[in-house]
């Protein structure tokens, strides 16, 4: 079941996985910007000597593409996390790492009670309170185009809502 909401400027989906339009529509709606993987595989990546050349860098613990356009190579694995940024990051850059949180989900967890059987523990979930807090303050600092995380389940978070809205109507 696909949910979406909205956070301050950010329009946000959750949508199972796969989501076959998802790389494509993100290459799409955000040519030009650049891409950071954060994780690719649940795990840090770095740019190896073939991509160097081709414009690919390293801040911090991600590598960052050249500008997008159609056609880039871009890596990819099991459990990836993207951000998508007007601009390269500062070399230090080290964003906290969502992807890899089990059941991470944007979806509030008061709406997900709701849907839970009168007899399961109604406390269940209240281990993702602190990781969405945290999640949505780097969000707001960091201010990226749009975020994306593809493991379990795929979230989407933008500042461009027809983004948001492509990727819905193709779920």
């Amino acid at each position: 079941m696909v949910q979406w909401g909205q956070h301050g400027c950010f329009h946000w989906l959750v949508a199972p996985s796969p989501l076959p339009s998802l790389v494509k529509s993100a290459v799409r709606f955000h040519v030009g910007l650049r891409l950071c993987i954060t994780a690719l595989d649940g795990g840090p990546i770095h740019p190896n000597a073939e991509e160097q050349p081709r414009g690919w860098m390293a801040r911090g613990n991600a590598v960052v593409s050249p500008p997008l356009t159609e056609g880039l190579d871009i890596p990819r694995d099991q459990c990836d996390e993207w951000y998508l940024l007007d601009e390269p990051p500062s070399p230090e850059w080290t964003p906290e790492v969502f992807v890899n949180y089990g059941g991470f989900t944007l979806s509030p967890i008061e709406e997900i009670y709701k849907t839970y059987d009168p007899t399961w523990d109604r406390h269940g979930l209240d281990y993702l309170v602190p990781i969405q807090e945290r999640f949505w303050e780097q969000i707001d600092r960091v201010n990226p185009v749009s975020y994306i995380a593809m493991c379990d389940q795929n979230i989407v978070v933008s500042r461009r809502p027809e983004f948001i809205e492509q990727l819905r109507a193709g779920a």
